[in-house]
């Protein structure tokens, strides 16, 4: 089951998306600012962050710049009022983007949207090999050399 950490300033804001990815089957955890974001984050693993551009107590590119360096393989989606929301802090969606956000989605944005942001996203159960192991039969000589043949 995939797991989405939500970081929004706006409590009834965060709670009606964790009930939208909820309804979804996805496992949610809210925090209400940066720093709690990133202390959650360190605490279990998460296949998604959604975090508000406003966030509070933690500006969000340094989250940002905190997720994409200790946990690349989270997908984090960004949220803003507007465009002239990130514009205002020097910011646009290309460098947003740049710098490895999976997408930004400006409010208000479509429940389908949202769900799309992390309906895309790869969920590997860790317990489950990728392709069944079978067992080679032969010795170490037969094994050391490859021709271009072979292929």
């Amino acid at each position: 089951m995939k797991r989405v950490l939500i970081a929004d300033p706006d409590l009834q804001r965060a709670q009606a998306v964790e009930k939208i990815l909820l309804s979804k089957d996805l496992q949610t955890t809210v925090t209400l600012n940066g720093k709690d974001c990133q202390l959650e984050a360190s605490r279990a693993p998460y296949e998604g962050v959604l975090l508000d551009f406003a966030t509070a107590n933690q500006p969000a590119m340094s989250v940002l710049k905190y997720l994409r360096t200790n946990y690349p393989q989270i997908d984090v989606v960004i949220t803003a009022g507007s465009a002239d929301d990130l514009r205002e802090k020097g910011v646009d969606v290309a460098l947003l983007k740049h710098v490895g956000v999976k997408d930004v989605l400006l409010r208000p944005f479509e429940e389908s949207v949202l769900l799309a942001c992390f309906d895309a996203q790869k969920s590997l159960d860790p317990t489950q090999a990728l392709t069944k192991e079978e067992e080679v039969d032969g010795g170490d000589t037969d094994f050391d050399r490859l021709e271009i043949t072979d292929f």
